[in-house]
């Protein structure tokens, strides 16, 4: 392995490691939103932990779904309408 491929693979974990910490941060930091709590009660610790599992769980599975997805529509049009989501989820 050279270096470069090295350093590649060093900064794609990375990359990983960090998308996973910022969607757990924020599946977190919604769950001790006032408005959250003000609706919902105050969770326990195991429905925190289900909330969390629930969240993560189902980035698993759609990440597997969008492999099929993907060959069947192509990876561009596959991006952009997760991406088009993604910004439509975040305006409402």
């Amino acid at each position: 392995m050279g270096r470069a491929a090295t350093i590649f693979s060093a900064v794609f974990l990375a990359i990983g490691g960090f998308l996973f910490g910022y969607d757990s941060g924020i599946i977190g930091s919604t769950i001790a939103l006032p408005t959250f709590v003000e609706y919902f009660g105050k969770p326990s610790d195991t429905t925190v932990g289900g909330i969390v599992s629930a969240f993560q769980g189902s980035a698993i599975l759609g990440t597997i779904i969008n492999m099929f997805v993907a060959d069947l529509l192509g990876r561009c049009r596959t991006i952009f309408a997760g991406a088009t989501v993604s910004y439509l989820r975040a305006a409402i």
